[in-house]
């Protein structure tokens, strides 16, 4: 996850400016077995500034209760400097083996804006090529053989104002559920890598703003911004399904592939 932010139209830090920072601890709330409350949670914060520049800060807040395999993510995002700032956010959510195998299949739908296939930045989609199999997870892609990737940015469906997207391995009765709300990162990016050997990545990112920077992107809410003193609030839930209710549940979630 990273703010990100543009200079002379050039965007720094795709992964984030703070891959490898650590973060200021603010609160750590463990269980209370006794008391019957099974929640934990922690807080923290992570800060970019520098003189004379933009002075961004990220709060997060990981919650999760006992017993229950779910993790939810809470995070504001607030501008404390004195000048408009460009505001980007992604949640970049890999996948590997064994969970990504041959057989799987991705969770989402929407309306595709941008197709890469071995390309460095997204192209415009062709009306005629239905990508909607890109969703299976294949076998080893010789073309992508360590070299190259494939996959989609598109403007996600949501159901009732919530993005329910996943990954689902019927083989192994598993599925991972990412719900958030679609106006607070109306954007989903998914990258596809097929390396030698059967080597599997595949990666599902909400996000918000642009990923490859406002130059590169047409999109009309590619240019964001926050205001001096202005904070933005994201919430992201990630569920793990290991029974057939829950998958097949995950599963009605899933939504044609658009041009």
């Amino acid at each position: 996850m990273g703010p990100g932010r543009e200079e002379d139209g050039k965007q720094l830090y795709l992964h984030g400016p703070h891959s490898n920072s650590p973060a200021s601890l603010l609160a750590v709330h463990n269980p209370e077995l006794q008391s019957g409350n099974h929640e934990m949670s922690l807080e923290m914060k992570i800060r970019d500034t520098r003189f004379y520049g933009p002075v961004v800060e990220v709060r997060r807040k990981i919650v999760c209760t006992l017993g229950d395999p779910v993790i939810r993510i809470e995070d504001e995002v607030i501008n404390l400097g004195n000048e408009t700032v460009p505001h980007n956010l992604l949640y970049h959510v890999n996948f590997g083996y064994p969970l990504l195998d041959e057989g799987a299949r991705l969770v989402f739908g929407g309306r595709i804006t941008g197709v890469w296939d071995g390309l460095e930045l997204p192209a415009a989609p062709d009306p005629g090529t239905d990508y909607n199999p890109w969703k299976k997870v294949p076998g080893n892609l010789t073309e992508h053989a360590g070299e190259g990737s494939r996959g989609f940015v598109l403007d996600v469906h949501s159901h009732d104002g919530t993005a329910r997207v996943g990954l689902i391995n019927h083989k192994r009765r598993i599925g991972i559920e990412l719900a958030y709300l679609g106006d607070q990162l109306p954007r989903l990016a998914n990258w596809q890598h097929f390396g030698p050997n059967g080597t599997y990545v595949s990666a599902l990112e909400p996000f918000f703003g642009s990923l490859f920077g406002k130059s590169a992107d047409s999109h009309p809410l590619a240019a964001q911004y926050l205001e001096p003193g202005q904070s933005r609030n994201y919430q992201l839930v990630l569920q793990i399904h290991a029974d057939d209710s829950g998958i097949e549940q995950l599963g009605k979630w899933d939504q044609e592939l658009v041009v």
